[in-house]
């Protein structure tokens, strides 16, 4: 997650808290490629970050800003790739720990007052010390692995849900739950599955019926808008990075 790969202001931010933690806690900064590459410092603002923008947000939006980011710098060497959406991952564990420890009223109130930065980062260096960060791409050899997560992204891109959607078991994906919970809150109510068949038959939307991925993974039949359809809205994974930056500004 390079200082341009998640929006430039939230990223100047957040290198600022990188490098203000740096000196309470000593974690390592310098580097031959520059202060907060490849080193404990790069671990600790990406686990960072994760679990602040998860907290600020949802869990998945944290994971689709940070890692369809990381994977869409194609410059980036695979190693580097690999240490920075492994601790994307760590960040996300994070924020879900909180918010099995913290009441919602009292994250929010954690968050505004800036308590939560703190906790945070004790968490994060938690991990690091336990070595659960990836703190060095050169030498440790262990490999995130979550082709899920791709297929998932493009499942929802101009998914539609229907109200009833809440219960199955789909939604127990952190990223399908995410993207109902955002057409939820922008259609009131929440159209019916008979009034999406109607829209079905008038050609203005798609049914995809049930198939099975080349994983194995078995993907619930789902109404979705035409891929060519201009006002569907955009997915996380086709923002630019302003976009990108102009949505941070507005959530966090």
């Amino acid at each position: 997650m390079k200082k341009d790969s998640i929006g430039n202001k939230y990223s100047q931010e957040l290198y600022a808290k990188t490098k203000f933690y740096q000196k309470r806690y000593g974690f390592k900064l310098e580097s031959l490629d520059g202060d907060t590459h490849n080193n404990e410092a790069d671990a600790f603002k990406h686990t960072f970050g994760a679990a602040d923008i998860a907290l600020k947000t949802t869990s998945g939006i944290s994971k689709g800003i940070t890692d369809f980011h990381e994977l869409q710098q194609k410059s980036n060497p695979s190693y580097e790739e690999n240490m920075d959406i492994w601790n994307n991952l760590e960040g996300r564990k994070i924020a879900d720990e909180i918010r099995k420890d913290y009441s919602k009223e009292s994250i929010k109130i954690l968050i505004k007052t800036g308590q939560m930065d703190d906790i945070i980062a004790e968490r994060v260096m938690i991990k690091m010390r336990a070595g659960k960060l990836i703190t060095n791409p050169f030498t440790d050899i262990r490999k995130f692995n979550d082709t899920k997560f791709m297929d998932t992204i493009f499942d929802i891109k101009n998914r539609i849900f229907h109200k009833n959607e809440v219960s199955m078991k789909d939604l127990d994906d952190p990223i399908l739950r995410d993207a109902f919970l955002d057409q939820a809150l922008e259609y009131k109510p929440m159209p019916t599955k008979e009034a999406l068949d109607k829209r079905v038959q008038t050609g203005e939307l798609v049914y995809v019926s049930e198939y099975t991925r080349g994983d194995g993974t078995k993907v619930s039949g789902y109404y979705r808008s035409y891929p060519n359809n201009q006002t569907a809205r955009k997915s996380i994974s086709q923002m630019t990075d302003r976009e990108v930056d102009e949505l941070l500004d507005e959530l966090i």
